[in-house]
């Protein structure tokens, strides 16, 4: 028993012996450090994973734990976890945080700056110095304040020179102490503005501000008695005027001082007659002034409407800001007028306002001008150039017909009624166009009308240079008068899909060149009366050769039947008739200056050229082809530009005529053989003319 008892307590020290050593090692402190800086304590057991967790310092992104402050052995991960190591009794139990530095990425947010060399975004190194000037953007019309951390409150963060400022909340002696890895800034701007001060003695005017880029349509006037008012100078001698629009560019002044300038009115001739209850004057003139000057103010009213100029004299005509109505037809047949102003307040330029203006040199429409009546600039043949206001939402039929010197029109791009195509003016409806006005003096030969127009006009082309025009696929209407007086105009070509085209009264009228109307139509258009009165003695019109009985037949059409024929006739700018064996070319209707007759058409051989079939053309010089055998009466009649005739055939028998009225240095020339050019020579139809060898 009593061995028994020891034994038990042999036991039971070993045991108390081997559980007291265990604890005593089992769980381990450890202290973490960032530098010589103590973070915190912690337990650990040893032979098993461990964490630690991680630390956080600003600018610097957590790396793990390390048995050094500069250096040494990792015993974590960057998130603080032993991963996968178990604690040793033997490690080490100062452990010490390791930092990787963070780049902060700035972006920049111009703010509906306009500048070219933007900086999208620049990256700063924490604990780094700044040394990098931030950008310093540019804005029309605006000055820049700096970058801030909010486009409309935020904190400043630079100058306008692009410098950290000192108290820059994001910033600190000039290390950037961000938390999030990326930050926008806002470019901050003040708007420029320039005052305008008014000098006069006329009534006064209070001073206007204006911001950078704005532009100036009009400003007010000074008025006095007897006087007109002409304009605001930039200076005291009132040489250097402003001309309105005015736009206040970047580099403007801030302040300008503007003076008033007034002409004297011709009062002694003008006549005055009280309107609007004796609160305004209308006036009107008859005589033989060369220059009238309406004055702004008359016994202290103002000149609001002018009635009648009956003035053929009359060069230069000044008119007050005041005026705000014409009376229809108020300058008409003032032939000599060269210079006239649009007052600013004026929306209407009535009917045949202008019309006559032979002289006119040039018309500047005011900004707030919203109608252009019929007729108003019609035979203003001098003006070259025209430019429609974006505020013009009317123009009235052949507002500028027969202008034959107008080479432009131009429309302001804000404009939501018209629109300028190649210098050419259209009406905007929807999807569609309406062509208004064709450039009298606009140099194109040749011109096909844009796909979206679904009607030519009034006059839209009268007078124009055209020789050759091409009539689209959505064209359901031609108006009255659209090519009238057209001399140019040679050959037409309707190759509309509109079931229902009407061509109006005259819409042709007075091409007197024109020779030929090709027709690719589906249905016969309704033809108004009068539609070809005056054109060429050879004019003919092709058609479906299907649709020509009934074109013959149709009204309006019947008149015409003796100059109807098939459009199988044609062969390029040829019309075609058959002869014996061969084909006779029946009439040109092309536009070049070098034409060349073909050999063969169909397999059939052009041996003869019909009588006038090329009268009053425009070409500088032909070439007949070799099996040509008869040229007949008047074949190149008046073709007043024509040169030169080169022959490849044998002296074919000529008609009575056949080059009466051509150019007048003519000559003929023989692109063949010695023999046959001997046998021009001596060939009585051949050698009344000028007859040389050629060499191509």
């Amino acid at each position: 028993m009593r061995i028994f008892k020891k034994i038990l307590c042999g036991l039971c020290l070993i045991l108390f012996s081997t559980s007291s050593s265990s604890c005593s090692t089992d769980k381990i402190s450890v202290k973490l450090y960032d530098g010589n800086e103590f973070i915190r304590a912690v337990t650990v057991k040893v032979n098993e994973e461990y964490s630690f967790g991680t630390a956080t310092k600003i600018g610097y992104s957590f790396k793990g734990w390390y048995t050094d402050s500069n250096g040494g052995s990792a015993y974590t991960d960057s998130n603080g976890n032993s991963a996968g190591l178990i604690w040793k009794k033997e490690n080490k139990t100062d452990l010490f945080a390791h930092w990787e530095v963070k780049d902060y990425l700035i972006k920049f947010d111009y703010c509906g700056a306009t500048s070219n060399n933007h900086i999208n975004s620049m990256e700063i190194t924490y604990g780094q110095e700044v040394t990098a000037t931030f950008p310093v953007p540019g804005k029309s019309g605006y000055s820049f304040d700096g970058w801030f951390t909010d486009e409309i409150n935020g904190n400043r963060i630079t100058d306008n020179k692009g410098e950290v400022v000192d108290d820059a909340k994001f910033f600190k002696e000039p290390i950037y102490p961000i938390n999030d890895i990326s930050v926008t800034l806002f470019a901050r701007w003040t708007s420029k503005t320039t005052t305008l001060t008014f000098v006069t003695d006329g009534s006064p005017v209070s001073s206007i501000v204006y911001q950078t880029g704005d532009t100036i349509h009009d400003l007010p006037i000074s008025k006095k008695n007897n006087y007109c008012f002409v304009a605001w100078c930039f200076d005291e001698s009132l040489i250097d005027e402003l001309k309105l629009p005015y736009k206040i560019s970047d580099n403007e002044d801030k302040n300008i001082i503007l003076y008033a300038k007034f002409v004297y009115g011709s009062v002694d001739v003008l006549n005055f007659k009280s309107i609007n209850n004796d609160k305004e004057y209308s006036v009107s003139y008859t005589g033989n002034s060369q220059k009238l000057v309406i004055p702004d103010l008359y016994f202290g009213k103002e000149i609001t409407k002018i009635e009648k100029i009956e003035a053929s004299s009359v060069v230069e005509i000044l008119l007050p800001q005041t005026i705000i109505n014409l009376d229809e037809a108020t300058f008409e047949n003032c032939y000599s007028l060269q210079k006239v102003n649009i007052p600013i307040k004026l929306k209407s330029i009535p009917k045949k306002c202008f019309f006559g203006c032979s002289s006119l040199l040039e018309i500047n429409f005011s900004y707030y001008l919203e109608t252009i009546g019929d007729l108003s600039f019609s035979d203003c043949f001098s003006i070259k150039e025209i430019n429609i206001p974006e505020n013009v939402n009317l123009i009235g039929a052949g507002a500028f017909k027969n202008m034959v010197n107008l080479e432009k029109i131009y429309v302001e791009p804000n404009n939501v009624n018209y629109i300028s195509i190649d210098d050419v003016l259209y009406y905007k409806l929807a999807n569609s166009t309406y062509l208004v006005q064709f450039p009298a003096a606009k140099e194109a030969k040749n011109y096909e009308i844009d796909e979206s127009t679904v009607k030519l006009m009034e006059y839209s082309f009268s007078g124009s240079k055209i020789e050759k025009i091409v009539i689209g696929s959505r064209i359901s209407s031609i108006e009255n008068y659209v090519f009238e007086g057209c001399k140019n105009l040679i050959n037409v070509t309707i190759n509309t899909t509109s079931t229902n085209l009407v061509i109006g009264s005259y819409a042709f009228s007075n091409c007197t060149n024109l020779k030929a109307l090709l027709i690719y139509t589906s249905s016969i258009p309704i033809l108004n009366s009068s539609v070809f009165l005056n054109v060429s003695s050879t004019f003919s019109i092709y058609v479906s050769s299907s649709m020509i009985s009934n074109y013959k037949t149709a009204t309006n059409w019947r008149e015409l039947s003796d100059c109807i024929f098939s459009l199988g006739d044609i062969y390029g700018d040829f019309a075609i008739e058959e002869a014996f064996d061969g084909y006779y070319i029946k009439q040109y209707f092309g536009t070049d200056d070098s034409v060349s007759i073909p050999e063969i058409i169909n397999a059939k051989k052009i041996i003869g050229i019909s009588s006038n079939a090329f009268s009053f053309s425009n070409m500088d010089e032909v070439f007949i082809s070799k099996y040509i055998s008869e040229i007949k009466d008047c074949a190149f009649a008046n073709c007043l530009n024509l040169q030169k005739v080169i022959l490849r055939c044998n002296p074919p028998a000529l008609g009575i005529d056949v080059f009466e009225n051509v150019g007048s240095d003519f000559a003929v020339y023989i692109d063949n053989t010695v023999e046959v050019l001997n046998m021009y020579l001596t060939n009585d139809d051949w050698n009344i003319y000028p007859i040389w060898s050629y060499n191509s």
